[in-house]
């Protein structure tokens, strides 16, 4: 899965035993990045088809709001699929790697592909959502999350993006190495991300539906992501 970058160490490849000396094999890597697609894909039909027997389950209609009550034994087992969703996500990351950094890509990567598509299959299966500025229950963990489809989707499409750049740099034998502070600036922006993601919470509590998505607060996140992972790479080149 990896080979040894001695044009760049002056260490042979028997000493380099740090994982810092070795990078992913470009083929390999173009390998895994298909068949991680191919499982996102088809995680997200999986996923879109749930939500389709839900539906069901609960009225038949394709529109979410008014928000109707989840049954207490329902409500307990959506918790627990998207938990598993996530384990079943990560657990393929970890296959590829057991480094933390290219681990993270691999999630992400396979992460955002899955949202975009849990999308594109519901539109196919049951023509919604009608628009990308239609509502959506995002999560339930740990509180209900709402927000326009359009938001998640720009979120998943980053992460695609960073993904692909992360694994260029570790296959050009260049690793961005994070440091504490862009961990934490990374963590700012997410906290504000859901932040947005959570406004609405008590007013569909009152109303059952929500009115209005702090486009402005989702803005302030993704500009600190987007700052802060370009920083990064600008340093790296």
């Amino acid at each position: 899965d990896y080979h040894c970058n001695n044009q760049n160490d002056v260490r042979s490849c028997s000493d380099a035993e740090s994982p810092e000396y070795y990078i992913v094999k470009t083929t390999n890597l173009t390998r895994r990045l298909v068949v991680c697609a191919v499982y996102a894909i088809a995680m997200a039909y999986v996923e879109s088809a749930v939500v389709v027997y839900l539906r069901e389950l609960l009225d038949g209609s394709t529109h979410l709001f008014p928000l109707v009550p989840f049954p207490p034994k329902l409500f307990r087992a959506e918790f627990a699929r998207e938990i598993a969703t996530i384990v079943m996500l990560a657990a393929v990351a970890a296959m590829q790697s057991r480094r933390p950094r290219v681990f993270l890509a691999f999630f992400i990567y396979c992460f955002g592909i899955w949202d975009i598509f849990y999308y594109v299959w519901l539109k196919v299966l049951i023509g919604w959502p009608t628009g990308l500025l239609t509502w959506d229950i995002l999560f339930l963990i740990p509180l209900p999350w709402f927000a326009p489809v359009l938001s998640p989707t720009i979120v998943s499409l980053l992460f695609v993006a960073a993904a692909l750049v992360i694994l260029r740099f570790e296959a050009a034998g260049k690793p961005l190495r994070f440091a504490r502070v862009d961990w934490l600036l990374a963590t700012v922006g997410a906290l504000i991300i859901v932040g947005s993601y959570l406004w609405e919470l008590p007013t569909v509590a009152k109303t059952g539906h929500p009115d209005y998505y702090p486009w402005w607060l989702f803005a302030i996140g993704i500009a600190v992501w987007v700052a802060t992972f370009a920083r990064r790479v600008i340093v790296a080149k």
